[in-house]
């Protein structure tokens, strides 16, 4: 069956226009998704300045005095061999030149120096002149100028220190200055795990004139194997005797130079023969011997504690001890002096940039240095130094390091790797293998490698041009987890395979093997400090604390400040942790802090050897520290306590304080308590770099209800702390006991027993009360029972009500009840009696039913009681009246008014009128009105029509509901009032993102499967679903009103 109601759409074109609309109800929910900060500053490992090895104190040191160079070699048929020792590679120098800890016989200073060297076992077929045939070995390639003190050997000189004087000029100490004398020489070897040997040269320099006169410094240079290649490490460490009583050295960096040779005198004008590595890993020059073999020298900087500058250019002295051949030591150790700090020839100062600001791209020569464009012959060197240290005090130590490799280039493939230590941070699922190939013959090769000795992976075809053949191509592989790699350190061997012509009948020819360690980082640095507040005092403050991390392996790690008050200011290394669980400590300098009456504020962080951050700790420096203000909201000033909270909001208005000294913390105590307690999960705004004042708030803070007792009175104190521990003024909140609950009133206290459940109906007084309340009663000398509660007491006007059941209540008999009430506290209220009498009465009860299966009450019983033996007609009672005609709007009565009248007797009587559900309209409108709307030749679009009349509600009382369906159709299109013109397809309705033209076809618009009203017209939205109108371009063709009905058809299943 199906319930129909026509309803009108009016259009008045200038135009109006009435519709019915229908939206169907969206809700979206919308979901909304800060540690140690793990980030790599960059891809080289940090280490700043660490402690030189100490053969005291470790393991494996053995002091050594035959200075015989050590080797590694560096291919599988043992013919070219990578040698390291101190001073020259000549075998005639191979004794003892340290043995009483000071230079031997007729050694200079480049005995010190630390020296690598390619000893090439290649035999060659010679005719000398006049003389048969004969093999001869390659032998050594270095960079020797034997004899030359100034010189020395190709990958080092002595170490040089740079300064600042205190009227600004730059200043370096060379190793050939005559002031300087080196003790105390000891040469160290220690075997490695792997079975290479570590050589160590140890030295104390100091000057016998000038500004370094009275410091005693200590010098150490290591030479250890590492994946081919030789790492060279220097450190300077300050060892002056505090009883010197010397000054605090300022703005120093540690230097090195190392002129090359390698045969190279070329012609004024010719480009410089060093090159870049690219992508900043360093530069390398090649050597061709007068076999026309051809051999390349790599420095590599991108090594763990790397030197900060970095230049390939040309000696130190260069053209000026050539124009001055007669030049005494002293005047060539001046000249070098001022030369490496000149931009002229080398650095442009202490501060300058080296090649490495370029990043030059690999193969390409790197700039010449502006005094060699007329040089008659160039002299290539490199040099390197470090970043400026403002404070070099006694016990710090400055370091550096980088690596040294020596290759033969010929028809054998070979292969460098960009990094031969990498890292990859957790989270980071590829890393990207990188190196060079090179080959003199093929431009074609294939390379493989493998990890952790497993499968070989390859081939990956790598290809050049001719005109590159000998050169340095870059490759890139990219390793990733999963598949290549895991959550942990890896090695990763890689090597090449040439490809010959076709037709040579020759067969591929297999490179050297490099390996990478690749260290997986997991790391969680922490610190903490010992304090996080001070005064500024002489002298500067020294702060302390402790550095956790998570494995050796992430050591060393360095500990920085900053000035957190200068928004300018940059983190600055200031000392270094050699343990994951190391105390360590430093001095902020004064300068820092130059007002004695200012507030300054430090952030000190660590960061582990792999970039990995730590947390941040302030410490906060003043003589006059300003303590914060907070205003507490009047309504938390006064409580009252409650025995079931687990908390008391305590709202605070607003708290006032230094923008750098957030956030706050509260902290309370109770009564008569000595210490504060934190509360520390709930800090209070955030810091802002300024040193005014900021406000915030307010803010609510709780209170754990369990630190406040029940059963007695409070005083709770309140401060609140900044972040550096200054504490604000004190105030006070209380929280009092609750008052005991009172029954104010009964609405009845005398009644009649009738025999029936009887409802006791009351006010409890709501003065300091707390809900819900717990009944008792009892009835005459019996004892007093709980009230189970249907309905709590309001809360608002303290009304209550209960029912004591008929069982307990016989008819006739007088009943004295006597009623009592607890609060949520077990606060026992005062005693209200009520009173049933025992004159007889009766009841008549009226019930509503549904007569389904089961039945069901719809309406509230009447309850009519009278003196038995009379009577009453109830179709002459109002109340029942009312009920019946509200029931048939949704109901169809089945059973008819009773005709008799009904008496009250010994027992209640019960009557009962039977209704049946049913599905109808409630209520619905009478039209839609699209009010006026001007006539146009663009499109027309109403949304939002006016409901004229009631909302359309359906209701559903049927027992066994299946539901129910809505439909509607177009049964007049909007004519004209002249009775001639239609607007046709204008009237539609939109469901979701459809949207439908209405026609004489039924359109369903709503369905509903549960019983009950439902209001259709509440979903109706202008900007949603339901009925629009549309009316086309230039579609008006007569102005006026216009009218149309739709029809909503009611379906008795969905």
């Amino acid at each position: 069956m199906k319930k129909k109601r026509m309803l009108s759409i009016v259009v008045f074109l200038v135009i109006a226009i009435l519709v019915y609309v229908k939206f169907e109800s969206i809700i979206k929910a919308n979901t909304e998704e800060k540690k140690t900060e793990m980030v790599a500053q960059t891809k080289t490992t940090k280490e700043l300045s660490p402690e030189p090895p100490n053969p005291n104190e470790e393991p494996g040191w053995q002091r050594y005095t035959k200075n015989d160079p050590l080797g590694i070699f560096m291919d599988a048929e043992q013919k070219l061999e990578l040698r390291y020792k101190f001073g020259s590679s000549e075998e005639s120098q191979v004794d003892q030149p340290f043995v009483t800890g000071s230079l031997q016989g007729n050694y200079g200073m480049s005995a010190v120096v630390p020296n690598v060297y390619l000893h090439d076992y290649s035999k060659f077929d010679v005719a000398p002149p006049g003389n048969p045939p004969q093999l001869i070995e390659v032998g050594d390639v270095n960079a020797l100028e034997r004899g030359d003190d100034y010189q020395g050997p190709n990958t080092s000189s002595p170490i040089l220190l740079s300064w600042i004087t205190d009227t600004g000029e730059a200043k370096t100490i060379y190793k050939n200055d005559p002031d300087l004398t080196l003790s105390n020489i000891n040469l160290y070897r220690k075997t490695e795990a792997d079975q290479t040997t570590t050589t160590m040269l140890k030295y104390n320099w100091q000057m016998s004139k000038g500004f370094f006169k009275g410091y005693l410094f200590q010098a150490t240079n290591v030479l250890k194997p590492y994946n081919g290649t030789i790492r060279v490490e220097t450190y300077l460490k300050n060892i002056t005797p505090a009883d010197a009583n010397k000054p605090v050295l300022k703005n120093i960096t540690l230097n090195s130079h190392y002129p090359i040779g390698l045969g190279y005198r070329s012609e004024a004008g010719e480009t410089n023969p060093i090159f870049y590595l690219g992508n900043n890993r360093g530069l390398y020059m090649e050597y061709e011997n007068h076999l026309r073999l051809t051999y390349r020298l790599n420095y590599f900087f991108n090594v763990p504690n790397p030197v900060t500058n970095w230049i390939g250019a040309s000696t130190l002295v260069g053209s000026w001890s050539s124009d001055n051949p007669s030049a005494s030591k002293e005047q060539i150790a001046e000249a070098e002096s001022k030369n490496f700090l000149n931009g002229h020839y080398i650095f442009n100062g202490i501060t300058g940039a080296g090649n490495e600001k370029d990043n030059g791209k690999a193969g390409t020569n790197v700039p010449e240095p502006p005094f060699w464009a007329n040089l008659a012959k160039k002299d290539p060197a490199f040099s390197m130094k470090s970043s400026v240290k403002e404070s070099f005090e006694i016990g710090d130590t400055i370091s550096y390091a980088f690596n040294i490799g020596l290759q033969k280039i010929d028809d054998v493939p070979s292969i460098m790797l960009d990094d031969t230590e990498g890292f990859r941070l957790k989270g980071e699922n590829t890393y990207s293998l990188k190196g060079q190939w090179f080959d003199n013959d093929s431009t074609e090769i294939d390379l493989f490698y493998s990890v952790d000795g497993g499968a070989v992976k390859g081939p990956y075809r790598q290809r050049t041009t001719p005109d590159m053949l000998g050169q340095g191509i870059e490759f890139s592989i990219d390793l990733t987890e999963p598949g290549d790699l895991k959550p942990q350190d890896h090695e990763i061997e890689v090597y090449a395979k040439d490809l010959p012509e076709e037709g040579t009948g020759l067969e591929p020819t297999e490179s050297n093997h490099e390996v990478l360690k690749l260290v997986y980082v997991d790391d969680d640095p922490k610190i903490e400090l010992e304090e996080t507040m001070g005064a500024i005092l002489p002298g500067g403050y020294k702060v302390k604390g402790r550095y956790t991390g998570k494995d050796e392996k992430y050591k060393p790690a360095t500990i920085s400040y900053k000035k957190t008050t200068d928004p300018d200011s940059k983190y600055k290394e200031m000392t270094v942790v050699n343990s994951p669980n190391e105390t360590f400590e430093f001095t902020i300098p004064e300068k820092d802090m130059p007002d004695a009456n200012g507030t300054y504020v430090f952030s000190i962080r660590a960061e582990n050897k792999y970039g990995v951050l730590s947390n941040v700790e302030d410490v906060m420096l003043s003589n006059k520290q300003t303590k914060p203000k907070f205003v507490l909201s009047d309504k938390s000033k006064d409580n009252l306590l409650n025995q079931t909270a687990k908390e008391y909001p305590i709202e605070f208005a607003s708290f006032t304080h230094t923008g750098l000294f957030y956030p706050l913390t509260v902290q309370y105590k109770v009564d008569d308590e000595k210490e504060w307690q934190r509360m520390t999960d709930q800090p209070v705004g955030a810091m802002t770099a300024v040193l005014t004042d900021v406000t915030e708030g307010p803010q609510t803070i709780k209170l754990p209800a369990s630190k406040l007792s029940f059963g007695e009175n409070h005083v709770v104190h309140f401060v609140v702390s900044d972040r550096f521990g200054i504490l604000s003024d004190e105030q006070t909140v209380s929280f009092n006991m609750p008052g005991k609950p009172v029954i104010e009133s009964l609405d009845k206290e005398t009644d009649f027993s009738m025999g029936v459940d009887y409802t006791v109906a009351g006010t409890v007084s709501l003065t300091d009360a707390y809900f819900p309340f717990t009944f008792y009663y009892k009835i005459g000398t019996g004892a007093y029972k709980e009230v189970t509660m249907a309905e709590e007491p309001n809360e608002t006007s303290g009304k209550f009500s209960f029912i004591i059941p008929k069982e307990e209540l016989p008819r006739g008999v007088k009943h004295v009840i006597e009623i009592k009430a607890r609060d949520r506290f077990a606060q026992e209220s005062n005693s209200a009696t009520l009173t049933l009498e025992g004159i007889r009465k009766s009841d008549v009860i009226v019930k509503f039913i549904d007569d389904a299966e089961p039945p069901q009450s719809i309406a509230k019983d009447i309850t009519f009681t009278q003196e038995i033996g009379t009577s009453i007609d109830l179709k002459k009672e109002n109340s029942v009246l009312d009920v019946i005609e509200e029931l048939k709007k949704k109901y169809e009565q089945i059973l008819p008014d009773p005709t008799r009248v009904v008496e009250f007797t010994d027992d209640s009587t019960t009557i009962e009128y039977k209704f049946k559900g049913r599905l109808t309209y409630v209520s619905f409108p009478e039209a839609f009105d699209f009010k006026l709307n001007v006539a146009s030749y663009k499109k027309i679009r109403i949304d939002d029509p006016t409901v004229i009349g009631m909302p359309l509600v359906v209701s559903d009382t049927r027992a066994s509901s299946p539901g129910w369906s809505l439909k509607v159709k177009l049964t007049e299109e909007l004519l004209n009032e002249d009775g001639r013109t239609t607007l046709r397809n204008a009237v539609r309705y939109k469901s979701g993102e459809t949207e439908t033209i209405l026609n004489d076809q039924a359109l369903k618009i709503a369905q509903n499967l549960k019983p009950g009203e439902y209001n259709v017209s509440k979903d109706w939205n202008p900007e949603g679903n339901g009925f629009k109108v549309e009316i086309a371009p230039g579609a008006v063709n007569a102005l006026g009103k216009y009218h149309g009905e739709i029809l909503l058809e009611l379906g008795e299943t969905p």
